[in-house]
């Protein structure tokens, strides 16, 4: 109800009919960092396990994530079914070439959309010759939410 009332208070001042159309509360367990970008049109939630020697690191995850807008942690977050799809795309691909070498290719053009999606294998904001697993290669990543004004829900 209190949400309602703040709502409902800052059409009141601005004018303007607004719609809240999706909300998150976290309770996390290690430190939660955030950053809006572009006056509040991305904004970039992030949880991390575990003690952070560098807390400017963790606005640098954030800035990345609004940057990059990363799908996935690390491959090993990318649930079965969008791997597949990916590994049919792959495939489609590479029509044609002999069976052999159609898997390696296959594995290659994955381990590449691995780089695109997963924000561990991105090119660095900070330095797009490494990613974020070489620069901290001991951050835990628990889990980050990227949200941008207009986007699809």
């Amino acid at each position: 109800e209190a949400e309602k009332a703040a709502l409902t208070a800052l059409i009141a001042t601005i004018g303007e009919n607004m719609q809240l159309r999706r909300a998150v509360r976290w309770q996390g367990a290690g430190p939660v960092a955030s950053y809006l970008h572009m006056g509040g049109k991305i904004g970039v939630l992030l949880e991390v396990e575990g003690p952070v020697e560098n807390p400017e690191l963790l606005t640098d995850v954030c800035m990345h994530v609004a940057a990059f807008n990363p799908r996935f942690i690390k491959p090993e977050n990318v649930p079965a079914s969008v791997l597949a799809s990916e590994r049919e795309i792959a495939r489609a691909q590479v029509q044609g070439k002999p069976e052999k070498i159609i898997e390696k290719i296959v594995d290659g053009k994955i381990a590449k959309w691995y780089t695109d999606v997963c924000l561990m294998l991105q090119p660095w904001l900070r330095d797009d010759k490494t990613c974020l697993a070489k620069v901290a290669p001991k951050l835990v990543v628990r889990r980050f939410l990227r949200w941008q004004i207009g986007e699809e829900l």
